[in-house]
Order: structure tokens, then C-alpha cells, then sequence
């Protein structure tokens, strides 16, 4: 008979908006963001996207809540005054997404720590972003994902988004190999 593993016990975490992170959170989240990629973000970009009220830094609850585990950054689509015929909405668009009419968003990044995957942390995440989103009576969430990457299309498909097209050669892993996007979509 095959020897059982132990279960991974899942660590202790907090949410916290990307509005309320201290520099200190998003520079070790940086840190961890611009390790694998292939076209890096500036720290601006970066802490720009993680500012918005629909984004996140998951952190531990080991040394006071400073060690990042994950993280999602989720762009809200934000309908023009000319388009929701209301002259107060883009006034108020960077400072109260409560009141704007939201036409959709985009799931721009979601991404554990290596060494924190596989403990239900990624799922967690996407669940809060898709009940903030829900809050602010979002209709629909888009998403683009590596075709390689089995284990977040999996995650994906899990929450019901549903393949909608795909993107060929779209991403590029700097050593000339290309891959394809898959373009997803759910509806809120």
C-alpha cells in the first residue's frame, strides 16, 4: 500500500487591499512579482495596478503580517461619463469605485509564492476578488492565461470562466520559445 502524505497545513493569512499596503509590503511583493518575468513592470506600474480598490497582497500572519504569500491585481473597466450619461462619474473614478458603473474587469495578475502553492491560497484569492467585484454590481470578468499553464486553467475552469478565444504566440519566454494565450471569461 502506497505511503499517505501528510497534509499540508495551509498558513495563517490576512488580505489586505493594495490601498492599505505599506511600501515595505509592496516592495517584498515587487520582489516576488518581477522575479519570472520576461518583461519586467516598473515599481510605479507596478504599485499603481496593486493601488486600485479591487486588488490585494495576501501576507502571513508570521512577523506581523510582513511576509507577502500571493497576490491579485484585478482592473476594473470603468464606463465614461459619455457612456453611463453621467457627468459626476468620472470625476469621482479615482477615488470611489462604489458609485461608477463598471462594465467589467480584468483578472490582470494573480500569482503564490512557489512555497505556498498548492495549499488552496490562489483559489482564496480569486474568490475575494470576485466577491469585491460582485460588491460594485460587476457584470463580467476577463482574463488571459498561458496555454501551458495547466494548473491555473484548471483553477479557471474550476470557478466556471469559460474559454472564449485564444491569442497564438502570444507570450515569448525571452529565449525565443512562444506560446499561446487562452482568453477567459465569467460572467458575475
Amino acid at each position: 500500500m502506497p505511503e499517505k502524505k501528510p497534509a499540508i497545513k495551509a498558513p495563517e493569512f490576512r488580505i489586505i487591499r493594495g490601498s492599505d499596503c505599506n511600501d515595505a509590503m509592496m516592495q517584498s511583493a515587487y520582489k516576488h512579482f518581477s522575479k519570472n518575468r520576461t518583461v519586467p513592470w516598473s515599481y510605479t506600474s507596478f504599485k499603481g495596478s496593486l493601488s486600485n480598490t479591487t486588488s490585494a497582497l495576501m501576507v502571513g500572519a508570521n512577523h506581523d503580517y510582513h511576509t507577502v504569500l500571493g497576490m491579485i491585481i484585478i482592473n476594473p473597466i470603468i464606463l465614461s461619463s459619455s457612456e453611463c450619461f453621467d457627468a459626476e462619474a468620472d470625476a469621482k473614478a479615482d477615488s470611489n469605485l462604489d458609485s461608477l458603473l463598471i462594465d467589467s474587469a480584468e483578472l490582470e495578475d494573480i500569482w503564490v509564492v512557489s512555497s505556498y502553492r498548492r495549499q488552496g491560497l490562489a483559489k482564496t484569492l480569486l474568490e475575494w476578488g470576485i466577491h469585491e467585484l460582485c460588491a460594485l454590481q460587476c457584470p463580467v470578468l476577463h482574463l488571459e492565461v498561458n496555454a501551458d499553464n495547466h494548473a491555473a486553467i484548471k483553477l479557471y475552469e474550476r470557478f466556471g470562466f469559460v474559454n472564449v478565444g485564444r491569442r497564438k504566440n502570444y507570450y515569448d519566454d525571452g529565449k525565443g520559445n512562444k506560446s499561446d494565450a487562452f482568453l477567459y471569461s465569467l460572467n458575475l
